[in-house]
């Protein structure tokens, strides 16, 4: 006989953002394709491996860090424009892009860095920036889409690392590295070359672009999407 007690009276299950999980597995899936794929390399591939888990994590901690400061302030922070770690300037344009802004949001400069020491890409929806976004339950116009999740509109942010080949990647002291030579690639920018700023791309990766077998994009971002909850 089940003897555990009946759940509290009034207790209800927290809402869920329909389609979130469905992200989430996503891209535990890419993820999972791409310690893979790591696994197979050599040499270099234990490196690989652990940058990637140590990215992983970082881009976690970020993503924690961005709905503390919306439940602090109701909006979500302006990206920073390297090497100032600080809030940007508003703009009119729908996407804001840049680098994380780790001063405000209490993170070490590092944890604005994936682990090939290049800056992460933030991209937010330019309407929840402003005061009370959050509270007034603004939407997010990001999408993300890509050979493993579909496509996703309606996110607030994007956390990008620009992976093993960093191109387009922001360096700590502001410069930028070369731009992508690939449309996948260039999709996370979120700025020229970059056609569409609002679409963000999560495909598997393609460190071997020479191989007949494979896509040939030499794909190696680590793309991370998120929404508040409403």
């Amino acid at each position: 006989m089940d003897r555990r007690p009946p759940p509290p009276v009034g207790s209800r299950s927290p809402r869920v953002r329909p389609g979130m999980a469905t992200v989430l597995v996503a891209f535990l899936l890419v993820l999972a394709g791409g310690l893979l794929v790591l696994a197979r390399l050599e040499p270099g591939a234990p490196d690989r491996l652990a940058r990637l888990r140590d990215t992983h994590a970082r881009l976690r901690e970020a993503e924690q860090a961005l709905v503390a400061f919306a439940m602090r302030t109701g909006r979500l922070p302006r990206p920073a424009t390297p090497p100032d770690t600080d809030e940007g300037s508003a703009s009119d344009g729908p996407v804001l892009v840049g680098a994380l802004p780790v001063t405000p949001l209490g993170l070490p400069p590092r944890a604005g860095q994936d682990a090939w020491g290049r800056l992460l890409t933030y991209a937010v929806s330019a309407t929840m920036t402003r005061p009370d976004a959050w509270t007034h339950e603004a939407l997010g116009s990001l999408r993300v889409s890509g050979g493993l999740v579909g496509e996703q509109e309606g996110q607030d942010w994007a956390l990008i690392s620009h992976g093993p080949n960093g191109a387009g990647a922001f360096l700590p002291g502001g410069q930028r590295l070369p731009l992508p030579t690939n449309a996948p690639e260039r999709d996370n920018l979120g700025r020229a070359p970059d056609p569409d700023p609002a679409l963000f791309r999560a495909e598997p990766w393609d460190l071997d672009p020479t191989d007949p077998t494979g896509p040939g994009t030499g794909f190696d971002d680590v793309v991370r999407v998120g929404a508040l909850p409403r």
